[in-house]
C-alpha cells in the first residue's frame, strides 16, 4: 500500500494522483442511484478553509481539506437531501492518510445525529463502500485529524429501493456482528443500531390461531407503528438487522383448563399426550412450519398456507397467505424450558425434562428444515449452562432420531453472574448482587459448552446474560464504592461481550434492550435494558451501557479477535483485533471488581506503557 506523509511536496502528490486518477477512471462509481449534490447542499460545520463541497464536485483532483491547524479538527460538514430519501450505501473515494472517518445522520436538524459507520481510511486511491439501507434527510461527515491534505476526495451517495433489500446485502463487520441484544417488536429499528440482530420474543399466542397464522395484522401485541411482523420484519431487514425469532409459549386456547390464562409457559401438549413424544408436539411444529414458509426463501401455493383471515372488528384488515418473503434466517424453538425455579411448585408442569424438550425440539427442527433448508433452527436457551441438561438431550437424539443427530444449528445456553452462585449451584440465585463476569467461578463453564457443541460441529450461542440498574433486583451489581449501577452494568456488559468472544462463543445477546415498563419497582430483570423503556427518562433514550456499547462496537467494527495478549503479573486481560489489512487494536482492562483506583500500567512489544482500568480502553497498535 502506498502511502504519503504531509512533509510530501503538494505539487508531487498531485501529480501522482492525477496519474491514478487518469488510470482508475473512477470519478463515479458504476452502475448506482446516484444523488446530485450540489455546493448549497453542503455545509461546513467547523472552522478552516470552507471545502467540503470538493468531496462532491465530481472531481477526483479535488479533496476536503480545512488545513493544517489541530484547531480545525474533527472537521464536520452536513449534507441536506432536501427530503426523506432511503440511502442503500454510501461510498468514499480515499486518498492519502490513514484517517478516522465517521459517517451520521439525522431527519430532524433538531435530533442528535446518529451513528452509521466509524472507518479508518487504509486504501489509497479506491473507493470504499458501506451498506447504510436507512431512510434520512441529513448526512453527517466527520474527518478526525489532518494526515494529508487529500484524505477524503469523494463522496457518493446511492438512493436506494425501499421494496428491494435482499439479505446478501449484509455486509459483515467482523466480530461485532456477535454482538447483539434481546427485545420485542415495540423496539423502533432505528434504535437497534449499530446492533445487528435482535432476538425477539415471539409469544406464540400473538400469532397462532385455531384457524393458523393471524400475523399481520397480530392478533395480539399491535403497537401503533407495527401492524404486524410483515412490516417489522420488512424494516428491520430494510435497515440491514437480522431478527432471530424466539417462538415460545402456548396459546390459552390451545389446551383448555390444562393450561389457562397466565400459564403459557406449559408445553403445548393436548391432555393425556406423552411429554416425550414427537408427535405430541405436531401442532406446534406445524404452526413454525407455517412461519417458516410465509417468511423463509420458498414459495408455497396457497393450499398449503393455512392463515386465519378473520377479521377482529368491522373494517380491520383480514390476514393475506404469503410465502417465501426471505426475511428470516433463523428460529429459535422456546424460551428456557429448563425453568428450574418451577421444578418442585404447582407449575412444575412448566419444566420440560431434557428428554421432554428433546423430543419437542426434534420435531420442530424437521418441520422448519421441510419448510425451508436454509432457515437455521437455535435450540432454545438453556436457563443456565447445564452440561448434564444437553448431554440427556443429546442421548435422547442418539436413541430416537434415525440420524441420531443433534437437530439443531446451534446450542444455547443463558448465564448471569451473580455473587450467590459461587458456594453453590449456578442455580442458587439469591440476594447478593451481580457481579464481574471474570470473577465469577462459573462463567468458565462455557468452554465446556463450546467443546461439547464443536464435538458436533455446531455453533455456541449464549442468547441472555445482563445486570439489572435498579434494587431490589437480585440482579443489581453488588455495591462497589465510586461506582454507580449504571456504570457497572455498562462496564460489565463491555466485558461479558469481551469475555464471551474470548472463549470463542459464535453469537451473544444481551438482556435486554429496553427497561420493562415496571422498572422502577426493581424487580428481577425489569430494568436490565440498555435503554430506558418509559417512566421518568424519554422511550427508548440510551442508558449508559448503551453509550458504552456503541463506543465498543465503533472502536472493533470491522476486525475479527485474533489473539489473547492477556498477562497474569500484573493482572490485565489484552485482546488483539486485527482488520483485513492487518491494522491491530488492542482492548484492554483490569479484570477485577475493586473499584475507580483499580489501575496498573503495562507494556508490550510495540507499546508505550498503558494505564489498564476496569474499564475496557483501546490502544491503536499501527
Amino acid at each position: 500500500m502506498l502511502l504519503f506523509s504531509a512533509s510530501t511536496p503538494k505539487q508531487l502528490l498531485f501529480a501522482l494522483l492525477a496519474l491514478l486518477i487518469k488510470s482508475s477512471c473512477m470519478a463515479q462509481p458504476q452502475g448506482s442511484n446516484i444523488i446530485t449534490i450540489t455546493p448549497d447542499m453542503v455545509v461546513q460545520l467547523t472552522s478552516g478553509d470552507n471545502n467540503a463541497v470538493a468531496l462532491f464536485d465530481g472531481d477526483l483532483s479535488t479533496a476536503w481539506f480545512p488545513g493544517w491547524s489541530g484547531t480545525h479538527y474533527p472537521a464536520r460538514c452536513r449534507v441536506d437531501l432536501g427530503r426523506q430519501v432511503f440511502i442503500d450505501s454510501i461510498r468514499v473515494f480515499d486518498g492519502n492518510g490513514q484517517p478516522d472517518f465517521y459517517i451520521f445522520y439525522a431527519n430532524d436538524l433538531s435530533e442528535t445525529p446518529k451513528y452509521i459507520k466509524r472507518t479508518v481510511l487504509v486504501d489509497f486511491m479506491r473507493w470504499q463502500a458501506y451498506p447504510v439501507f436507512k431512510e434520512l434527510r441529513y448526512l453527517y461527515f466527520t474527518l478526525v485529524h489532518p494526515f494529508g491534505d487529500a484524505q477524503v476526495l469523494e463522496i457518493a451517495v446511492s438512493e436506494g429501493d425501499t421494496s428491494v433489500v435482499p439479505i446478501d446485502t449484509f455486509v459483515p463487520r467482523g466480530d461485532v456482528d456477535k454482538f447483539n441484544l434481546c427485545g420485542f417488536h415495540w423496539i423502533p429499528i432505528d434504535k437497534l443500531q449499530p446492533y445487528r440482530s435482535l432476538r425477539m420474543y415471539v409469544p406464540s399466542g400473538w400469532f397462532w390461531r385455531p384457524n393458523g397464522l393471524f400475523i399481520e395484522p397480530l392478533f395480539q401485541a399491535q403497537t401503533q407503528n407495527v401492524s404486524g411482523y410483515d412490516t417489522y420484519l420488512a424494516a428491520a431487514k430494510a435497515a440491514n438487522i437480522r431478527i432471530l425469532p424466539a417462538i415460545n409459549q402456548t396459546p390459552d386456547w390451545y389446551a383448555g383448563v390444562s393450561v389457562g390464562v397466565g400459564s403459557n409457559d406449559y408445553p403445548p401438549v393436548l391432555p393425556g399426550l406423552s411429554r416425550t413424544d414427537p408427535a405430541s408436539y405436531r401442532d406446534f411444529a406445524e404452526i413454525l412450519w407455517q412461519f417458516t414458509a410465509r417468511y423463509g426463501r420458498v414459495p408455497y401455493p396457497d393450499s398449503r398456507l393455512r392463515v386465519d383471515t378473520t377479521a377482529r372488528w368491522p373494517g380491520d384488515p383480514p390476514n393475506v397467505r404469503r410465502s417465501a418473503l426471505d426475511l428470516i434466517e433463523e428460529i429459535e424453538v422456546w424460551n428456557e424450558p429448563d425453568k428450574w425455579w418451577v421444578l418442585n411448585g404447582p407449575d412444575s408442569g412448566i419444566y420440560f425434562q431434557p428428554e421432554e424438550y428433546a423430543a419437542m425440539l426434534s420435531i420442530c427442527y424437521d418441520s422448519i428444515k421441510s419448510a425451508d433448508p436454509s432457515v437455521r433452527v437455535i435450540m432454545a436457551g438453556l436457563a443456565g449452562m447445564d452440561l448434564a441438561y444437553l448431554n440427556r438431550m443429546k442421548n435422547w437424539f442418539i436413541a430416537n432420531r434415525p440420524d441420531g443427530k443433534f437437530p439443531a444449528d446451534a446450542i444455547n445456553v443463558h448465564h448471569y453472574s451473580n455473587l450467590a452462585t459461587q458456594n453453590g449451584p449456578p442455580w442458587a440465585f439469591f440476594n447478593a448482587g451481580g457481579m464481574c463476569p471474570e470473577m465469577d467461578v462459573n462463567f468458565g463453564t462455557i468452554a465446556q459448552v463450546i467443546q461439547f457443541a464443536q464435538d458436533m460441529d455446531l455453533e455456541t450461542w449464549v442468547t441472555e446474560f445482563g445486570y439489572d440498574t435498579n434494587l431490589p433486583s437480585w440482579q443489581h451489581p453488588a455495591p462497589i464504592p465510586g461506582y454507580t449501577a449504571y456504570e457497572l452494568q455498562a462496564q460489565w456488559l463491555l466485558r461479558s461481550y469481551l469475555e464471551y468472544l474470548r472463549f470463542g462463543v459464535d453469537n451473544l445477546f444481551m438482556y435486554n434492550g429496553i427497561d420493562e415498563p415496571n422498572a422502577a419497582v426493581g424487580g428481577l430483570y425489569q430494568s436490565s435494558g440498555l435503554m430506558y423503556g418509559g417512566g421518568g427518562n424519554p422511550p427508548f433514550s440510551d442508558k449508559l451501557s448503551n453509550v458504552k456499547m456503541k463506543q465498543l462496537v465503533g472502536w472493533l467494527s470491522g476486525t475479527v479477535l485474533d489473539s489473547d495478549k492477556s498477562l497474569q503479573s500484573p493482572n490485565v486481560r489484552i485482546l488483539s483485533f486485527q482488520d483485513s489489512n492487518g491494522k491491530e487494536k488492542l482492548i484492554y482492562w483490569r479484570p477485577t471488581m475493586s473499584g475507580p483506583n483499580a489501575s496498573t500500567t503495562f507494556s508490550l512489544p510495540g507499546t508505550p506503557t498503558l494505564t489498564a482500568t476496569e474499564w475496557p480502553q483501546l490502544y491503536e497498535v499501527n
